[in-house]
């Protein structure tokens, strides 16, 4: 039996490519690319549209301040150059645009500037003083041949007495931003999807309370016209940060949510990301957790690929520029306010480069490793890990049909490897450095991609 010493897959200054039959992150290349695959985005990739393209992103998110539309009344609508700037270059880069649609003005709430529940909201959609749908038709009408999705709100669920408060009303007020947004942009284009304004999940759990997704299908139920149209919504999205394991749980969660409901909607994952502490051009004096850059880039892969295997039809790393230092400390950029790049960049393109295009999906899991399959044509990539302290032994069974294979670290630098005749690879996975609480393993050990190329 073939023995693969641990060194091997401790190269750093290597990457050995094998001609045609496997593509390599480790130059990031200005020439022309193919269509990025639409799964994998990076907010604010508008910021650096090159650096997006080079990396495969292929969604962005775009935010509409409505306060920033209309700030004096209704008769105000100002349209910025960076706005019109960046959707161009997202139609230029190949990347599908969300936009999210958020910030009532001064003038159109009752409750309070920037996060109130609109008046007029309960009126008809297409009433002039339902100032929310108003705002929802004339948006739409302006994007529709560009814009297909569309986000009402962000993060709904964060209680009023939060300080990250985003909506200061009711979960059925919620339910009714939602249902008039819907019924004002496909008034206007039948093809326009409204998304959910994306839960945090967490700020439930903290407050005690069920899960917003449950509370909102549950106003949605009272409604008689709610089922007829599909609870006026057609995806679910989510922020899932730090912690490895919860990506698949929570997504799994609130897929049997919807299901409970009688709902088979698609689910993204707008955010994730696990900022690191130890940046020395961003310490974090008070971090969250204590995550390093090189676990935020084994994050970053493990992520997509739970997030792949719970069945996510998009995710969105947060964020992909910084524009100085975080006020609470935590950097979350891919590339710094500097230009700099965190190793996290090339996670993201290990991520595009070898996801890509998978068709079928499979997910293993023990008490020690998680294996993610992803078949892409003749191409399968494996992706695995060790889920905590303790180090693995791992033995994959070869893929019948492969004629070549390599073996990619979170950071896409590569090796190929000789296909044993003993049927099976074999190969150490390292522990987890687990600093969380009590040990706790908030991201799993050094992730590893096996790249097999299979014969005609």
């Amino acid at each position: 039996m073939r023995q693969y010493s641990w060194q091997l897959f401790r190269i750093s200054t290597i990457a050995i490519a094998i001609g045609l039959l496997f593509a390599s992150p480790n130059t990031l290349s200005s020439q022309a690319t193919p269509a990025p695959d639409p799964r994998f985005g990076a907010i604010g990739s508008y910021f650096s549209p090159q650096l997006a393209t080079e990396l495969g992103v292929g969604w962005d998110r775009i935010v509409v301040r409505w306060d920033n539309r209309q700030p004096d009344g209704p008769e105000d609508w100002v349209v910025t150059a960076d706005e019109l700037d960046w959707i161009e270059t997202s139609i230029a880069g190949q990347r599908e645009i969300a936009m999210l649609l958020i910030g009532t003005p001064p003038w159109a709430t009752e409750v309070s500037p920037h996060n109130g529940v609109p008046t007029g909201l309960y009126l008809p959609f297409d009433d002039p003083e339902n100032h929310w749908g108003q705002f929802v038709t004339r948006i739409v009408a302006e994007n529709h041949d560009q814009v297909k999705h569309w986000i009402v709100w962000n993060e709904p669920d964060i209680a009023p007495d939060h300080p990250g408060v985003q909506l200061i009303g009711s979960v059925a007020d919620y339910y009714q931003m939602v249902k008039v947004a819907h019924q004002a942009a496909r008034a206007i284009d039948p093809e326009a999807q409204i998304h959910l304004g994306a839960f945090t999940y967490w700020h439930d759990v903290v407050y005690e309370r069920e899960p917003y997704l449950e509370r909102f299908l549950a106003e949605a139920s009272s409604d008689p016209t709610a089922e007829e149209n599909g609870y006026y919504f057609d995806i679910a999205t989510f922020h899932i940060y730090f912690d490895t394991e919860t990506v698949y749980a929570i997504l799994k969660q609130q897929q049997d949510t919807l299901q409970a409901f009688g709902l088979d909607k698609p689910i993204w994952m707008n955010e994730t990301n696990a900022p690191p502490y130890d940046d020395p051009e961003a310490v974090w004096e008070t971090p969250l957790h204590k995550i390093t850059m090189r676990q935020q880039a084994s994050f970053l892969v493990q992520a997509h690929a739970l997030a792949l295997a719970a069945g996510a039809e998009r995710i969105a790393t947060y964020k992909l520029k910084d524009f100085g230092p975080h006020p609470a400390g935590d950097s979350y950029g891919i590339q710094r306010a500097d230009d700099s790049l965190r190793p996290i960049a090339r996670a993201l393109g290990a991520i595009t480069t070898h996801f890509a295009g998978a068709e079928t999906i499979t997910h293993v899991t023990d008490d020690l490793t998680q294996i993610v399959t992803l078949e892409r044509g003749n191409l399968i990539t494996r992706v695995v890990w060790a889920r905590t302290a303790q180090d693995v032994h791992l033995v994959l069974p070869i893929t019948a049909g492969a004629e070549a294979v390599m073996i990619y670290d979170r950071l896409g630098r590569g090796v190929e490897l000789e296909i044993p005749a003993t049927g099976h690879y074999e190969f150490p996975l390292p522990g987890a450095e687990c600093l969380g609480p009590n040990g706790h393993c908030i991201v799993g050990g050094d992730p590893y991609l096996v790249v097999e190329r299979l014969g005609n």
